[in-house]
């Protein structure tokens, strides 16, 4: 895989062909399931699905980072208190050492990050995750965060930077080149996702994955599917396309709700319906900006109830302050009243 991609031999290595062989560290790891049910519930605005599983998630990534001592938890309950856990976690990785334990901490909070549709979020968790697990001894391929990648680069291109998302998933391929022992299914299928879906943006490259079947993966089918609708395009056959894509079931955990009219409008175009491929990038571009903008409206909630939370905070500080100095200074004065404000004088009561 050190090969340069545009002359790299389909038969060398694991981008050949057989099935790769499942070892115990292949296993999907138990947050992955998870990360799926948040990806999902952000695609069908379940605000409070996704609290609670977000919830279940950092309760998970916590073992192996518990706040530090002195450190104000946020309360557990609405998404905007979670996704406050969520940060405080991150915080608190960035104080742990290199460890192999802290290392898969970062690869969760990436995933989760990624399941939200954060991708600049995912990617900066991505880096520590490669890095501390560098620092701790493990292998690239341990801390490649391909699913992540991936879908960080397909969104490029549902946004419509065409050319980002092509030259993401360049990248992608040559940092793949590096991964030497690269076995686990899913990393296999998105990374073989890339090599397709930069054909049917019509830069083909000579590489190919190794197909996976995986039974226990429910991501894998679909993804698989989606595969074949960029052969179809990058072989100018539109209406296998338009037929697999009509075929598919809803499936927005794996790569969002716009990647099938994206990838729609790519294969009318091609079959020379202009008026269908803009009903169809209209439609890609409807689901991002739906997607964006629930991220805004929860965070906003977020830092609403905060603000609320801080003031009845200070308020019930204040009036216990009051309370306190009212005992200390014996019965109020007649004709004078307390004001709510301790810090002016009272006034005469009218």
């Amino acid at each position: 895989m050190r090969a340069n991609l545009t002359t790299v031999d389909p038969t060398a290595g694991y981008l050949a062909g057989g099935e790769p062989v499942r070892r115990p560290q292949d296993e999907p790891a138990p947050a992955q399931g998870l990360l799926d049910e948040i990806a999902t519930a952000v695609s069908l605005n379940q605000p409070a699905r996704l609290a609670f599983l977000l919830d279940r998630f950092v309760s998970g990534v916590r073992r192996v980072c518990p706040p530090r001592p002195g450190t104000r938890r946020p309360e557990r309950g609405s998404l905007g208190q979670v996704l406050g856990q969520l940060l405080q976690v991150e915080r608190a990785l960035r104080e742990e050492e290199s460890t192999v334990a802290s290392a898969g901490a970062w690869r969760d909070v990436s995933g989760a990050y990624s399941a939200l549709g954060m991708h600049a979020k995912a990617m900066g968790a991505a880096h520590h995750a490669s890095r501390v697990g560098l620092a701790a001894g493990q292998p690239e391929e341990a801390g490649a965060c391909l699913v992540g990648r991936v879908r960080s680069a397909v969104a490029a291109d549902q946004r419509g930077d065409a050319d980002g998302a092509v030259r993401d998933l360049r990248n992608l391929l040559v940092h793949a080149r590096r991964l030497e022992d690269l076995t686990a299914p899913r990393d296999l299928a998105y990374l073989r996702y890339a090599v397709h879906r930069l054909a049917a943006l019509g830069h083909p490259v000579t590489v190919d994955v190794t197909p996976v079947a995986d039974p226990g993966d429910p991501t894998i089918r679909p993804l698989n599917t989606l595969i074949e609708v960029c052969d179809a395009i990058a072989a100018d056959r539109p209406g296998r396309a338009v037929g697999l894509l009509d075929a598919l079931a809803p499936a927005p955990e794996v790569l969002g709700e716009a990647e099938v009219p994206r990838l729609r409008s790519l294969a009318l175009r091609a079959a020379g319906d202009q008026s269908g491929a803009l009903a169809a990038e209209r439609a890609a571009h409807r689901a991002t900006r739906a997607h964006d903008q629930r991220l805004v409206d929860w965070l906003t909630a977020a830092v609403s109830a905060t603000m609320e939370r801080d003031w009845l905070r200070d308020s019930a500080d204040h009036y216990r302050l009051q309370a306190r100095s009212a005992v200390q200074l014996g019965p109020t004065p007649a004709g004078w009243a307390v004001t709510p404000d301790v810090r002016h004088r009272p006034v005469p009561a009218p």
